[in-house]
């Protein structure tokens, strides 16, 4: 024991009596890490974490001085300004940089086989710091940057993570364009080799870094002199997200209750005999309002406990087609409400897609505006990245009284719509739509459809905002969600609809491409409120109260769809636990695959075989495109699925549509 303590004092005194460096020259509010070449990254980060009692977890997101986010012209683009965060998101866009010019060799990229990332063998690791579970992900670099040096680099978790979780993230291995492997950033290289940062603010943070962070690398297989950057992060509560959204839809659930909507026919258009449409109905339905003013822009109103509360009521449009073969037929239709795309209209439902699953289902297409991402609201977003950039998302309050208007929607299909003569047929003898059934009974004055049941389709932003509404509305048994996806920040890097949106970012708030992409990153945990990564778990796992038991969801997307990227279908799969349909034209990694037919809920893929897919890798939208977003709700075969899935009760099958994989060429 002696020589063990004599040898350590030796140890001690060589390692005191080694030359420190000087103390690193940061500005107010930097994070050391970077070594004062970036003052943000990397990002997520715990260094960004405060108290604050008032949030769930007790803990605030707050970005001081240099490490606070800016416009190009000097306004602040920092969320947290409108919106406290009280941690990070549990679908982060994660990102980092050695400050010098970094080669992609050896990441696990977007199509890689992901167990790989779950390997201390790899490159990347995003470590569960209590459990050490390792998360699957893989890493993009931004395609827009203009100097070598200054690329940022992105993590994408690709399975689910955990609220109010540590994770830690490390990076080794990495190499330049010679195959040098790269040194440090000098602040993270001073807290690996025991050098003080020299920085009172942070005098702490060597000490968190030797108790809370190195234990969980060194458990994970790592060691730490490979490091060349690592850091924690925490997720936040899931209550700050969600906690709108259950309240407005306990409210109206209550409202429905104690309420029947208010419906007023605008036009009733019988259309001509080459139509595949029968008769559209426009109208308005009167509901409770739980936003400030019934306007764009507007934000949630709120009681004097700051919780969402009812301002009155407003009208919202509706549009119904009732589709030609509906009215040769003596049994009453169902209903689907149709979600429409991304900053659209309602008046989708009239185009030939929706118009053409109507027929093939012999279904009654109900529509109503997204409230918050429809066409509407798209100029008030643009002004506040001008005027008010903190702001940009907060059109995402009037996404949660859209939710509320899909509940009353659906509750009048249930016990107004069908009450009115435009929902009823003809009581005229020889009139269209007027039919005798084989027993000589007549359906003269009955409703076009059967209020007992009621399906949707959402394509697009239809199928990202549907994985909301799935977890949301109790009426709704049946989801077909098509070409959409979760994590908008991860969606947005590919996603043909947001070129326009990134442009202008690009223009109006920030130029520069590094530091446009941080405020890409940040915007993470604000959509997260909307997201349907956020809700997953509520649609077939952890239901609210009031769900149906049977509830089922279908996914169907497309192999190289340049609108909404693939990666992001396959990630909501797997975070709803639904497995692939086999025979398939191709395996996602990380997805259990189910022969068909079956009763439950699933994914089904499509490839076109003659679509090229080489833009997938490069995260940024395609200026080329290609069919495959549009083509698949077109296809005979979607239809004859969807058709097959939109039945009540055990009458509900997921069948192959297809000859083989459905690859349709």
């Amino acid at each position: 024991m002696r020589v063990f303590a004599i040898l350590s004092l030796a140890i001690a005194a060589c390692e005191a009596s080694e030359p420190q460096p000087p103390p690193l020259d940061l500005p107010a509010g930097c994070n050391p890490l970077m070594g004062g070449v970036d003052c943000f990254l990397p990002y997520p980060s715990d260094v960004y974490l405060v108290p604050d009692s008032s949030l769930p977890s007790g803990k605030r997101v707050e970005h001081t001085g240099a490490s606070k986010l800016m416009t190009d012209d000097g306004q602040t683009a920092d969320f947290g300004d409108w919106r406290p965060f009280d941690g990070f998101s549990k679908n982060p866009t994660i990102m980092f940089s050695l400050g010098t010019e970094t080669s992609m060799d050896g990441m696990i990229r977007m199509d890689d086989a992901l167990d790989g990332s779950q390997s201390s063998a790899s490159k990347t690791l995003l470590i569960e710091a209590e459990t050490g579970r390792l998360v699957a992900h893989f890493v993009d670099e931004d395609p827009r940057a203009d100097d070598p040096n200054r690329v940022p680099l992105l993590i994408r978790p690709m399975e689910p993570m955990q609220a109010r979780t540590r994770y830690v993230v490390a990076v080794k291995g990495l190499v330049d364009s010679e195959g040098v492997i790269l040194p440090a950033p000098e602040g993270f290289r001073r807290l690996r080799d025991k050098q003080a940062l020299g920085v009172a603010e942070w005098e702490s943070l060597a000490e968190r870094y030797e108790s809370s962070v190195f234990p969980v690398l060194e458990t994970a297989g790592l060691d730490r002199s490979d490091l060349q950057l690592a850091w924690d992060f925490t997720t936040g509560s899931d209550e700050q997200l969600t906690d709108d959204m259950f309240a407005i839809r306990d409210l109206a659930l209550e409202w429905t209750q104690n309420n029947d909507p208010v419906v007023s026919i605008r036009d009733v258009i019988e259309r001509d005999e080459e139509d595949r449409a029968w008769r559209i109905v426009r109208g308005d339905i009167e509901g409770p309002l739980y936003m400030e003013r019934d306007t764009q822009g507007a934000a949630i109103h709120r009681n004097e406990l700051g919780q969402p509360s009812q301002n009155g009521t407003a009208k919202f449009r509706f549009i119904a087609v009732i589709p030609r073969r509906l009215i040769n037929r003596f049994e009453p239709g169902r209903v689907v409400h149709f979600g429409h795309g991304f900053f659209g209209s309602p008046s989708e439902v009239e185009g030939g897609g929706a118009r053409g699953i109507a027929e093939a289902t012999e279904s009654v297409f109900v529509a109503i505006r997204w409230k918050g991402m429809a066409e509407l609201d798209a100029a008030v977003m643009v002004a506040d990245m001008a005027d008010n950039p903190p702001q940009l998302l907060r059109f995402g309050d009037r996404v949660h009284q859209a939710m509320a208007n899909w509940i009353v929607t659906s509750d009048a299909v249930i016990n107004v719509l069908h009450q009115l003569p435009a929902f009823q047929r003809p009581t005229e003898p020889e009139s269209l739509g007027l039919v005798i059934s084989p027993d000589g009974l007549s359906n003269a004055g009955q409703s076009v459809y059967d209020p007992s049941f009621q399906g949707y389709v959402g394509i697009s932003q239809g199928h990202i905002l549907g994985g909301v509404l799935a977890a949301l509305n109790p009426h709704l048994s049946r989801m077909v969600l098509n070409v959409g996806g979760a994590a908008f920040t991860h969606m947005m890097s590919r996603a043909g609809p947001f070129n326009s949106y990134l442009a202008i970012i690009e223009t109006v708030i920030q130029p520069d491409p590094f530091e446009r992409q941080k405020i890409l990153t940040t915007m993470a945990r604000v959509f997260d409120r909307f997201d349907p990564a956020t809700y997953a778990p509520y649609v077939l796992n952890n239901k609210l109260p009031g769900s149906p038991e049977d509830k089922r969801v279908l996914l169907q997307v497309g192999y190289a769809d340049a609108q909404v990227p693939d990666f992001a279908s396959y990630f909501h799969a797997r975070l709803l636990g639904v497995p692939l349909t086999e025979p398939t034209p191709m395996r996602p990694w990380g997805l259990d695959t189910v022969t068909l037919p079956m009763s439950g809920s699933a994914m089904t893929l499509f490839e076109f075989p003659d679509v090229d897919d080489d833009f997938r890798q490069r995260a940024e939208p395609t200026s080329s495109g290609n069919k495959v977003h549009e083509a698949i709700r077109r296809l005979e075969s979607t239809k004859r699925q969807i058709d097959a899935f939109l039945k009540p009760g055990d009458a509900s099958q997921i069948i192959h549509p297809c000859d083989g994989p459905c690859d349709p060429e």
